[in-house]
C-alpha cells in the first residue's frame, strides 16, 4: 500500500513514512 501511495503522490508517500515514524 505504501508503494501505491508513493506512486500516486510523493507528498502522500512522505506523510505515510512520517506516520510510521
Amino acid at each position: 500500500m505504501g508503494v501505491f501511495f508513493e506512486e500516486t503522490s510523493p507528498v502522500f508517500g512522505v506523510l505515510y513514512v512520517f506516520f510510521w515514524l
